[in-house]
């Protein structure tokens, strides 16, 4: 079974014997009144054929007038076959009866198996698992199959109920006419029921060998539909090369399942065939009996429904313990994700307003094991009150320390200490709800301009007037004001806009921003939360113009001047002059620190840094800006 190959086996059955109550227990909180109905329609089910046969039987004795030389008996024919006729009625309606309630039970649980799984992956306070192949196989298995193995399990073990009741009645039935033949049939049909157990392990373990290639053939299949992709995919032709590795992941699957199909092809059929063989020679048996006047001739009837009847209930025996293995392997992934031991040390102690500052001791920190180290003995102090720059080449650190702040993950050695309290102390919600941010690969959520705004404050989402100020201290007011609906505009290009109550017409698409535009709505959603003692903000200017990245200095400037603690990191080495303290990071590690002043006098690494994107600014004749006025012939400013 996944996820638990490395036990032995009363490890192994007591781990599905977790998985098997989990599973109840969704069921059971789906709807309790749908499973105790589940249950009785099962076993009413699981007697029907076996009267049924019964019945069948005594009438065509009755008919052949057996052991009656007065004829036969009218009446006792009439009330068995009313009997016999609400046996059929039984037969044909409990089924589909049993269908809508395993349907209603299906969706019923699906919704606390929904709810339960992602209330585990939104309660994990850390982000390293999002980063884990396994894991994402794992999560990939829950969206896809959670909704529907918690109630084919349950399912499948009243099915095993249903079925044996049927089993045992038409086994008492060939027991009591011949009970050789009887062992014969339970014999073979208890060896398709161990076949049955082995083939559905494999195709589990199958199942979770191919979600990894198909979360890998979903990713390529989304490149070639994405609207963002669309353009690198038109530009270098990415189509057809796309298309063949999707393909082949999917053919690779298909490989798979094909060959595991043609195995089970011939074990099945077999076994089929061996106790077919078994029930036909049966039947040349009972009919000789019958010839010879030693069996009633209604007993054909009740021979050849007995045993085809043992049959199919043995087999649906087999099918569902498959089905069971199967689902239990499959729903594994689902418990242990919301089995799931929270991903950092969750602090309880609460978080008390920055006083003094951030210090950063020391801090080692990698990915994983077979990452190199992109901190390496990190430490500097980011004072409280005062704006921080930290500036560097790409993958010297800068975002890992930003994730580190807002503790998504843990420093492997070392600390991060907020007024001496280390962040591993602090309860991490309370300590990200003194935090606002601008990520580097912030997010564009397929929402409304106005709901794009305010999560960054869900408490105040419907305060228009505090999303409205946001928009206007980030530039994005003008912006939203262009669109067609303005704040309400749906922001997406793969949703429809709702319309407003008022609005007539079909639906339209949505708006796509500009990355800029997206950028300064990123920077609206931080500004929900003016508040609050850090304020991080990771390449705010990547994606502006230059009027667009004046106007968003101007506002970290304000929020810094407003005596909130902020940390800048960007490689537009002029956004970052005005900074408290400069500190500038290379292999992992401070290299320099002080104000622009300070380091320019150095004449180290920052001056170098700044002196070659000057350079980028200086064309036949030397210019600079100050005080809003173009100087030509000027030295740049050191």
């Amino acid at each position: 079974m996944a996820g638990d190959s490395s036990l032995g086996k009363p490890g192994r059955w007591r781990a599905r014997g977790r998985t098997v109550l989990a599973a109840a227990d969704a069921v059971w909180a789906g709807s309790p009144a749908l499973l105790a109905g589940m249950t009785a329609v099962s076993v009413l089910s699981g007697l029907v054929s076996p009267a049924t046969a019964w019945l069948q039987r005594d009438v065509l004795d009755t008919l052949a007038g057996s052991g009656r030389p007065s004829g036969i008996d009218t009446g006792g024919v009439l009330w068995l076959v009313i009997a016999l006729g609400a046996g059929g009625i039984a037969a044909a309606v409990v089924p589909q009866l049993q269908q809508y309630v395993q349907s209603q039970l299906r969706r019923a649980a699906g919704v606390v198996v929904t709810d339960r799984a992602y209330q585990a992956v939104a309660s994990w306070p850390g982000i390293s698992r999002f980063e884990s192949p396994a894991f994402a196989d794992k999560l990939q298995l829950v969206s896809q199959l959670a909704q529907v193995t918690a109630s084919s399990l349950i399912s499948s073990f009243l099915g095993i109920i249903q079925a044996g009741i049927t089993a045992v009645g038409f086994a008492v039935t060939l027991v009591l006419m011949n009970p050789v033949l009887s062992v014969l049939v339970v014999a073979i049909q208890s060896l398709a029921i161990a076949a049955d157990l082995m083939n559905a392990s494999s195709q589990a373990q199958l199942r979770v060998e191919n979600s990894a290639r198909a979360r890998r053939q979903n990713s390529f299949a989304s490149l070639m539909s994405d609207p963002v992709a669309a353009k690198e995919v038109r530009l270098f032709g990415l189509g057809t090369f796309l298309r063949g590795r999707m393909l082949a992941e999917l053919r690779a699957a298909n490989s798979a399942e094909r060959q595991l199909g043609r195995r089970l092809l011939i074990i099945e059929s077999g076994l089929a065939a061996l106790s077919a063989t078994v029930i036909a020679g049966g039947l040349v048996w009972i009919v000789a009996e019958i010839s010879a006047h030693r069996l009633p001739v209604g007993d054909v009837s009740l021979f050849v429904l007995a045993a085809l009847g043992l049959q199919g209930a043995m087999g649906q025996i087999a099918s569902s313990g498959g089905a069971i293995a199967q689902s239990v392997s499959l729903f594994t992934a689902y418990t242990e994700v919301i089995h799931a031991e929270p991903d950092l040390p969750v602090g309880t102690r609460p978080v008390p307003p920055l006083r003094d500052g951030i210090t950063v001791d020391d801090v080692w920190f990698r990915y994983d094991e077979s990452h190199p180290w992109a901190l390496s003995g990190l430490s500097m102090f980011i004072p409280a009150g005062r704006r921080t720059a930290i500036v560097g080449l790409n993958g010297a650190g800068k975002t890992t320390l930003v994730k580190l702040l807002c503790r998504l993950y843990d420093p492997i050695s070392g600390s991060i200490r907020w007024d001496g309290i280390d962040l591993r102390d602090l309860d991490p919600d309370s300590l990200r709800a003194r935090i606002a941010a601008v990520f580097q690969d912030f997010i564009s959520y397929d929402l409304t301009a106005r709901e794009n705004i305010g999560l960054g404050d869900l408490p105040a989402i419907e305060d228009f007037d505090l999303i409205r100020r946001a928009a206007e201290l980030s530039g994005s007011a003008a912006d939203i004001a262009r669109l067609p609906d303005g704040y309400d505009t749906l922001l997406s290009r793969i949703f429809r806009q709702v319309p407003k109550k008022t609005a007539t017409g079909p639906l339209r698409p949505g708006v796509l921003l500009s990355g800029g535009q997206r950028q300064r709505l990123a920077l609206a959603r931080a500004l929900m939360r003016t508040d609050r003692d850090l304020f991080l903000v990771d390449e705010p200017m990547s994606s502006l113009d230059p009027e667009a990245e004046y106007a968003m200095n101007g506002v970290l400037d304000g929020i810094s001047a407003g005596g909130t603690t902020s940390v800048l990191i960007s490689h537009r080495l002029a956004s970052v002059r005005n900074a408290d303290q400069i500190v500038v990071i290379g292999n992992g590690v401070v290299a320099e620190c002080g104000t622009h002043t300070e380091l320019m006098t150095a004449d180290q690494h920052y001056a170098r840094l700044f002196r070659l994107q000057a350079t980028g600014y200086r064309d036949a004749g030397d210019i600079r800006i100050a005080n809003g006025v173009t100087v030509p012939g000027a030295e740049v400013d050191r």
